[in-house]
């Protein structure tokens, strides 16, 4: 007997049906890896949109306001000049709270007593990691001198508007993919200790394919949750928990041998 669903009805039918799970269990052959890639791209292309137009609504409103505030930096056999009286501070334009401050004269050593994210010195930067720990970069690592300015700038900002959805896109997805395989191979394991104490006779490679089916809903369910900047405590948690319990109810579903025909389930 032949599939009786195909991919386009997983992500539907995956949330409530046994009879696709038992159908993937029986007709279904492979890892499921195919599935699985496909519609991580479907769910993505929204998400890299959203953060596209984010990223674009920023730099057209709110970047300008901190880029014009940028002096001309000039790097040169590892030192830095600024053709600006220093200390130099470049301010959040709401806030007016320190971001970056630049002073080649010495008189500024460190980042301590200070909200600023970053100091650059005539010889090195520092740039704070997080509230306990900051990082310096030494000037003389940077192999060609530069000179950074604000049109240079605002080149590289609409390099962003228009090529970084097609650079970020297939980055997030093959990475998301690989995370994911991961992931399924370690479910696929539990599945195992669910077809044991089911008194069920399945293979590992068709828990494996019951995992794809299983994660679905958590896949869509993460999709959704991020276009709406929904914060969930514990959503790693919550969607694993939820991934074992699909699973759990696709075996339990199944006939007690892969060679069993599809038969009358719902």
């Amino acid at each position: 007997m032949g599939k009786e669903y195909s991919m386009i009805h997983i992500p539907v039918f995956s949330f409530y049906s046994k009879r696709l799970y038992r159908d993937v269990s029986v007709n279904w052959k492979g890892t499921g890896f195919l599935y699985l890639f496909l519609i991580l791209a479907v769910c993505l292309i929204p998400i890299t949109i959203n953060m596209q137009s984010g990223i674009n609504k920023y730099i057209e409103e709110e970047a300008p306001k901190i880029v014009n505030q940028i002096p001309k930096m000039t790097f040169s056999k590892g030192i830095l000049s600024v053709d600006e009286p220093q200390p130099y501070t470049i301010t959040d334009p709401g806030t007016g709270v320190p971001l970056i401050i630049i002073d080649t004269t010495g008189k500024t050593k460190n980042l301590d007593n200070t909200k600023a994210l970053g100091l650059f010195m005539k010889d090195r930067g520092l740039f704070k990691e997080n509230s306990l720990e900051t990082k310096m970069y030494v000037y003389s690592e940077i192999k060609k001198d530069f000179v950074l300015t604000r049109n240079k700038i605002d080149k590289w900002m609409i390099f962003v508007q228009k090529k970084l959805m097609w650079i970020l896109g297939p980055i997030m997805l093959i990475s998301l993919f690989v995370f994911k395989i991961i992931q399924l191979l370690i479910y696929a394991g539990l599945g195992m200790i669910f077809v044991n104490t089911l008194d069920k006779k399945l293979t590992y490679m068709t828990v494996l394919r019951l995992s794809t089916v299983a994660i679905t809903p958590f896949i869509i369910l993460g999709m959704f949750f991020d276009l709406a900047s929904f914060a969930i405590p514990f959503r790693g948690l919550i969607f694993l928990v939820g991934t074992l319990y699909y699973l759990y109810f696709g075996i339990n579903a199944c006939q007690d041998s892969e060679e069993t025909t599809v038969k009358n389930l719902m």
